[in-house]
């Protein structure tokens, strides 16, 4: 009577066994779907991101000489009326009293440039995207977006111009690794058919509620500079209207903005950098590579070939020794 009573208790261990064992599989076999979903889902998007910018910059070369000065041209002027119209404040994501986006309203900002402003790359950290006009939900879930109220990107003498993109998010890998970019790296904005280099020579982490006393700053280091230049060319015209060319290096800056760390987005990561020339001393965006991506293909391809070897080498072995058994047993 004990033997059948234990006879049945080791089965139903064995059952409850089985099935907390069937249930972990499972949900290891779940939480593996979910993360390669979201894992091709980031990189279909992301190669779609990287497509529209190809496609935008395709565009905008294929413009005449007289299209892309008439372009410039009226990007100045916007610019120019900027402090005007806004003073001191960036009214990005701000609603009229109807609840509508202020920018939505703003038809000439709307169409400036067709689609598309420009396009960011950042060759160093394999970052390809369109910039699309505003910073709003729709416009940030497809690429990276202007940030309304500061300056037209086109790299006029004392402007700052803002860029921002998600990170951590099925959007693509947009700006997951901007963190990574470095004091001195370069980065180029085309717009209108013209690239335009950039040098980081700022990063600062800061709360969403300081993000833009840090912009307005960045502004005041572009037209400090600008004073700063005039005074020793002795130029007495006006810089703020001048767009020196890509091989001449300028005052105008750029930032990026996007939220941090990752997955918590309690901060907002800021890099800044202002104009320099190119292919001197910034060398041409196709001649940078992304190092840290080689070598984590070149560790994929190691580990692929190393298991690989381990495999093959385990059935040769595995088959080496059943015919050593089968020998054995003849004999």
């Amino acid at each position: 009577m004990g033997t059948a009573r234990r006879k049945a208790h080791r089965t139903a261990e064995d059952r409850i066994l089985l099935a907390v064992t069937v249930i972990a599989w499972l949900l290891y076999l779940l939480s593996s779907l979910l993360l390669s979903w979201s894992i091709y889902h980031i990189l279909v998007n992301d190669h779609m991101v990287r497509q529209s910018a190809k496609d935008a910059v395709h565009e905008t070369s294929g413009w005449p000489t007289v299209k892309r000065t008439e372009m410039f041209q009226a990007a100045l002027e916007y610019n120019n009326r900027l402090e005007q119209r806004f003073g001191s404040s960036i009214p990005a994501d701000m609603r009229n009293e109807d609840g509508q986006p202020l920018e939505l309203l703003d038809s000439e900002y709307i169409n400036m440039g067709g689609n598309t402003i420009a396009t960011l790359n950042i060759p160093s950290i394999s970052v390809t995207v369109p910039i699309y006009h505003t910073t709003l939900d729709t416009v940030l879930d497809k690429g990276a977006g202007h940030m309304y109220g500061t300056a037209l990107p086109v790299g006029q003498e004392g402007t700052s111009s803002v860029i921002a993109a998600h990170s951590g998010g099925v959007q693509g890998l947009l700006f997951s690794r901007l963190v990574e970019l470095r004091q001195g790296a370069y980065f180029y904005v085309n717009i209108y058919g013209t690239t335009h280099a950039y040098q980081v020579d700022a990063t600062t982490t800061v709360l969403p509620d300081q993000v833009e006393q840090a912009l307005q700053e960045e502004k005041a280091k572009a037209r400090t500079a600008t004073s700063v230049t005039a005074k020793k060319t002795d130029d007495p015209s006006d810089m703020r209207t001048q767009i020196p060319a890509p091989d001449k290096s300028g005052t105008a800056r750029v930032s990026m903005v996007t939220c941090t760390p990752i997955g918590v987005n309690t901060h907002r990561l800021i890099i800044s950098g202002h104009r320099v020339g190119t292919p001197s001393p910034a060398p041409a965006a196709d001649s940078v590579k992304d190092t840290r991506l080689q070598a984590l293909i070149w560790a994929l391809v190691v580990l692929v070939i190393a298991i690989t070897a381990a495999v093959i080498f385990h059935i040769i072995r595995k088959h080496s020794n059943i015919k050593t058994a089968k020998g054995r047993h003849h004999a």
